[in-house]
């Protein structure tokens, strides 16, 4: 399970080169940008050292030390439990003639 966030794309001229994590941990945690072939860049954080439990995290963007505004919190619990097979929401609904 990793902890990732939308790319920054390849024409953005300012892209983070690491990503500042709170909430897991009594620390901040200073994760690597991860550059795509294409040159966008993203947070893709590993959380399987991660114990179980219930976090509630931000995240900074940094370049060069300088940091942004932190991001709306996002709250996950690990280990990530998949739903069971259930099918999709019926979509389209609506009245017919025939």
């Amino acid at each position: 399970m990793f902890l990732v966030c939308d790319p920054y794309p390849a024409s953005d001229t300012v892209k983070p080169d690491q990503f500042i994590i709170s909430g897991i941990g009594a620390a901040d945690i200073n994760s690597p940008a991860r550059v795509s072939t294409d040159g966008s860049v993203d947070l893709h954080y590993d959380l399987s050292s991660t114990p179980d439990g219930t976090y509630t995290v931000t995240v900074k963007a940094s370049l060069a030390g300088n940091s942004s505004a932190a991001s709306v919190s996002f709250t996950f619990t690990l280990p990530a439990v998949k739903p069971a097979n259930v099918p999709s929401v019926p979509l389209n609904l609506r009245l017919s003639d025939v």
